[in-house]
């Protein structure tokens, strides 16, 4: 059960399209000659496809790259992890995200946010249901340190507040949980490791080109 951590410059999201027919499996993906440079991958978001072309009905995932709104609706996201032109992150609602597109190079929706100012945080995740938070089952997080490192984390068994703590230990100041239970991954191209389970094809990526491992559980 991994974590790395890498700078924001390493940070690459790879965004397939919104067609259902563009997913790609993370494996098979991360093997395309065009990411030979990328050390390490996950899925994070949750990103489903619309069910009708013009309307966004069914459509899951907030995306916002390089302040042009890819996708603007999101039945299960709640909250968003933002990097403006200044290079700033902000942990907020989707709403705010959208607000901001103007300036920002990149926006996740995901969610919820579970750490906030180095705390455990728990003040959006009433607003969705199914968030499973007292399940110990697969997660996946991302989070920023007080000294500008992103951090990426997988662990295999914990509930929400468990994986909150977990983001705090490796040092993050803020954090957002991303997907769980069968869809969440991490896969470590460079070292063949790859944890969870690729049961789905998907359609954004999110990716590090380098990257230092704080974390390697058994």
């Amino acid at each position: 059960m991994s974590a790395i951590k890498f700078l924001p410059s390493d940070f690459r999201l790879r965004f397939l399209g919104c067609s259902g027919s563009a997913a790609v499996h993370l494996r098979d993906y991360m093997a395309l000659p065009e990411n030979a440079g990328l050390k390490a991958a996950s899925n994070f978001m949750y990103f489903n496809s619309p069910t009708s072309p013009t309307v966004n009905e069914g459509l899951i995932g907030q995306l916002i790259i390089n302040a042009s709104t890819v996708c603007a609706y999101s039945a299960k996201n709640i909250d968003a992890i933002t990097y403006d032109t200044n290079g700033s992150f902000y942990f907020h609602t989707q709403t705010d995200a959208l607000a901001m597109k103007g300036s920002v190079q990149w926006s996740i929706g995901s969610g919820p946010h579970i750490v906030k100012d180095g705390s455990v945080t728990k003040a959006t995740w009433a607003t969705r249901s199914g968030l499973r938070e007292n399940d110990p089952v697969e997660r996946i997080a991302m989070g920023v340190t007080s000294t500008g490192y992103m951090v990426l984390a997988y662990r295999n068994a914990l509930t929400l507040t468990e994986m909150a703590n977990y983001m705090i230990s490796l040092g993050c100041k803020n954090a957002l949980a991303g997907d769980s239970g069968g869809s969440a991954r991490l896969y470590r191209k460079d070292v063949g490791k790859f944890e969870g389970t690729d049961l789905r094809p998907v359609q954004v990526f999110t990716c590090a080109a380098n990257y230092t491992l704080i974390s390697d559980l058994p």
